[in-house]
């Protein structure tokens, strides 16, 4: 039997914030530091080192947006989530929780494309007679990066953002009455 992820619908914001660090940021940095030590190891077998050269060159454009994506949403959005959940609005800070979520979906878009980069240099991540296990073991990591990323951005696109939007507008419509 397959387990399925808790459902966020029912939790409060900082619940559901925690998720994300614990599912997916913690998981994703160590995913990207093992990449990294892959792609040095596969470096130096020198088997193709042209694929390696530019999945190198892409993957480390991946990692920096990731990590500052990731940072954004722990040092800028997150916080502002647990102000909503405090019931204050975020207005005088971005003029409403919708203008960085708006940013951090388009990263998320960002995201797709470095992969969709990425899996045109690996040619869909396809293994070989000639692929050393050192990297197919990167493909595999980066693939669970990939994969990751997909629930993660769905998790947020569709029930984290929306939730805080709405207690949100809330916090707002009591402030006027």
């Amino acid at each position: 039997m397959i387990e399925q992820e808790p459902a966020f619908k029912v939790s409060s914001l900082k619940q559901m914030v925690e998720h994300v660090l614990k599912e997916h940021h913690e998981p994703t940095r160590l995913w990207i530091e093992q990449a990294k030590a892959l792609l040095r190891k596969a470096a130096l077998e020198d088997m193709d080192s042209a694929l390696i050269n530019k999945l190198g060159m892409s993957f480390q454009s991946l990692a920096m947006t990731m990590h500052m994506h990731m940072e954004k949403e722990e040092e800028v959005l997150f916080p502002m989530f647990q102000r909503i959940e405090d019931g204050l609005n975020t207005e005088k800070f971005c003029g409403g929780i919708e203008n960085p979520i708006r940013v951090m979906e388009n990263e998320h878009k960002e995201l797709d494309l470095h992969f969709e980069r990425i899996r045109r240099i690996t040619n869909n991540f396809q293994v070989t007679q000639e692929t050393t296990p050192v990297v197919n073991e990167l493909y595999e990591v980066l693939k669970s990066i990939e994969s990751d990323l997909k629930i993660h951005s769905e998790r947020e696109e569709c029930e984290l953002f929306p939730a805080a939007v709405v207690r949100e507008k809330k916090i707002v419509e009591r402030r006027m009455e």
